[in-house]
């Protein structure tokens, strides 16, 4: 799927995964409100705009939760929410002006070395919600439903502001996925991926107004995508030892496939580990004992796979008390 009809990750929620990943002033988008997205001066009035009152399109918003006394994590929480029920606004607010949003895969990071601003997360984020026509006419349509799934999430010191950690700290996602049903029946998953959010405290943020700047509320200054194999993105990211932590993980290369199966897994240890393949009742049907492996992120091609028929199965991955699991569908 090509860089502007495919889904970045994340959050995920915005976690800044978006189909039309690519920044609004790459394709001649044509919002519903009749803003023209490459009209310069209109088209930032428009993003303040979103920021202050939110969308006029779809009348009023679902109110989305704002807590008198507002935590990195329930700012990530929030962004989530957001992004789910598609609110423009609410996801908007949650960014500071200087924000800048990472890829993880090195196609987008060539591409795109700066990264996103919050502009252009923004309008990202509003093509996916409404749909858009692209540069060559066609329509690509939005939404009809997000699911946004944050797991493994922790808060620790922003290493970068050692001596502001009152004001300054990192919530990981270990796990963030996304699935989206567009309004063309078409469904995408992205994820499970790994995302950190550098998070500020609104007193000594950077914001527009309308946002609060006090010490009860808290905003992301940047957004990191980390690859498959663990590594954030070049020079954005600092050497945390939780950011940079291998998970385990096991997910098919493609889905549906065909046999022979390839997956990729990661193993946090070099220890012993096994992958199964489960039936849609639960019965194993295929095993496979992965002992000489390294800590790291793997590729395997399960030739075994040749001998099971077309359905939906499980991958199960297992080391010590630890098990990860992905859905698989093979195909003829």
């Amino acid at each position: 799927m090509d860089p502007i009809t495919r889904n970045r990750v994340v959050l995920a929620a915005t976690l800044a995964v978006t189909l039309g990943s690519a920044p609004h002033d790459a394709f001649s988008a044509r919002p519903s409100t009749g803003v023209d997205a490459l009209s310069g001066r209109v088209a930032d009035a428009e993003h303040e705009r979103l920021i202050r009152e939110g969308p006029e399109r779809n009348g009023p918003e679902a109110a989305i939760y704002l807590p008198a006394s507002d935590s990195p994590l329930g700012l990530v929480l929030r962004l989530g929410e957001a992004y789910s029920k598609q609110s423009i606004s609410h996801y908007a607010r949650g960014f500071t002006t200087d924000f800048r949003f990472m890829f993880g895969d090195r196609e987008s990071r060539e591409r795109y070395p700066d990264g996103f601003t919050r502009r252009d997360e923004i309008f990202s984020a509003r093509h996916l919600f409404e749909g858009f026509t692209d540069r060559d006419g066609v329509h690509r349509p939005g939404a009809a439903g997000i699911t946004v799934r944050l797991d493994s999430m922790e808060v620790v010191p922003d290493i970068e502001r050692p001596d502001s950690s009152a004001t300054h700290q990192i919530v990981i996602v270990h796990r963030g996925s996304l699935q989206i049903e567009l309004d063309n029946g078409e469904a995408i998953d992205v994820g499970p991926q790994r995302h950190v959010f550098y998070c500020v405290r609104g007193d000594v943020a950077s914001l527009s107004p309308g946002q609060p700047s006090d010490a009860d509320h808290w905003y992301v200054r940047r957004w990191v995508e980390v690859d498959e194999a663990g590594e954030p993105a070049p020079n954005r990211v600092a050497s945390h030892p939780e950011i940079t932590r291998i998970g385990l993980a096991v997910r098919p290369v493609a889905n549906p496939t065909r046999p022979p199966v390839s997956i990729t897994f990661s193993l946090p240890e070099a220890l012993g580990a096994v992958i199964d393949v489960l039936d849609v009742a639960g019965r194993r049907v295929l095993k496979r004992d992965l002992v000489t492996f390294q800590a790291g992120t793997h590729r395997l091609e399960i030739d075994e796979a040749r001998a099971l028929r077309p359905g939906i199965y499980w991958l199960r991955l297992s080391q010590g008390a630890q098990s990860r699991v992905a859905r698989l569908v093979i195909v003829q």
